[in-house]
């Protein structure tokens, strides 16, 4: 169960390092405009925002159903070795 729901996790972190990079070449795009909309940006910056945070829920929530009480603790001291950057 933990491999399918690492191998869920990594697949989902690829996916999202493409949408980062995508969304950071929009973000050129919109800066090098004759007008700046500092509204687009912060709606790309949201939508990453979103994202990032959905993968790390969703994968907090199966890892947590799986883990004995033992384990979350051994978990908790690597928390932010899992954090969506």
């Amino acid at each position: 169960m933990i491999k399918e729901i690492l191998y869920e996790f990594r697949t989902q972190l690829k996916e999202f390092k493409k949408f980062k990079d995508e969304t950071e070449l929009k973000k050129k795009d919109l800066f090098l405009k004759e007008h700046l909309n500092i509204d687009d940006i912060e709606s790309l910056d949201s939508k990453l925002d979103a994202k990032s945070r959905e993968i790390e829920k969703n994968f907090l929530m199966k890892i947590h159903a799986v883990l004995s009480k033992e384990q979350k603790m051994d978990f908790v001291n690597y928390f932010d070795d899992w954090e969506v950057k």
